[in-house]
């Protein structure tokens, strides 16, 4: 094998890791995976377009995907500080569907009650 086979191979498995840990951050570590693997370099342009966090409904900031929130997702949003609670999807394809550890879910607000 050649000094510059060796650098590419090098700089290809880099990039197939940096695409997982981008990946994984944004909620889609499988397809950081995959992109890193198929496209190289050029995928952790691609993983960057990518983001399957949760949004928060009232305002629509991306909410923190952790392996912590496997079982039901964050409590509140940590932008505008509203309380959600999280539902069953109705359909598994909607774009604001999460798959956490019991299937995909939905963040709603709750309800204020300010007097």
């Amino acid at each position: 094998m050649s000094e510059s086979t060796g650098w590419v191979l090098l700089v290809w498995l880099g990039s197939c890791l940096g695409c997982y840990v981008i990946g994984r951050a944004r909620g889609a570590p499988l397809l950081g995976l995959l992109l890193g693997l198929l496209c190289g370099p050029l995928g952790l342009l691609l993983i960057l377009l990518i983001d399957r966090r949760p949004v928060c409904p009232v305002c629509h900031g991306r909410l923190i995907f952790a392996a912590a929130y496997q079982q039901g997702g964050p409590k509140c949003c940590p932008h505008c500080k509203a309380r959600l609670r999280w539902r069953s999807a109705r359909d598994p394809h909607s774009a604001a569907a999460v798959y956490f550890g019991n299937g995909p879910m939905i963040a709603e607000a709750e309800p204020t009650t300010d007097n």
